[in-house]
């Protein structure tokens, strides 16, 4: 997770809710950190089939919702929202075949670019202008 790259994808028709989809990509003993839409239904029954801890920030009129969780799992979120905010999410062909091998290219033109990042050396060096 702190290295920020993709390790799975999947795609659904687009009459399948992501809420029904995530049967597919649900782990086993995990925490799930998703949308709001996940805290009910079939997500929720996924989850719990599983054993895994649904991390998605609760609504408001929810009942159990704890706002020092909610930070929390905020901050966690971040770093896979900065992730997802990078990639397209619509799809640039029609049939469920192409579009699965479009996310599959996505998710690697993405891993490429964040590695090319993570194995580079810093333009500027800082620590010279830094006093301890």
């Amino acid at each position: 997770m702190s290295s920020g790259l993709i390790r799975d994808v999947f795609a659904t028709p687009a009459n399948i809710a992501d809420t029904q989809g995530v049967k597919y990509i649900c782990p086993n003993d995990a925490m799930i950190f998703a949308d709001k839409g996940y805290c009910v239904g079939e997500a929720q029954e996924i989850f719990q089939q599983r054993n895994c801890h649904n991390g998605a920030i609760k609504k408001n009129n929810m009942h159990g919702k704890n706002k020092d969780k909610d930070r929390w799992i905020s901050g966690i979120r971040s770093l896979f929202e900065e992730v997802f905010s990078k990639i397209n999410n619509r799809a640039k062909y029609r049939g469920l075949e192409k579009v699965k091998f479009q996310v599959i290219l996505d998710a690697i033109i993405f891993n490429v670019k964040r590695l090319v990042t993570i194995g580079s050396e810093p333009l500027f060096d800082y620590s010279t202008y830094i006093s301890y």
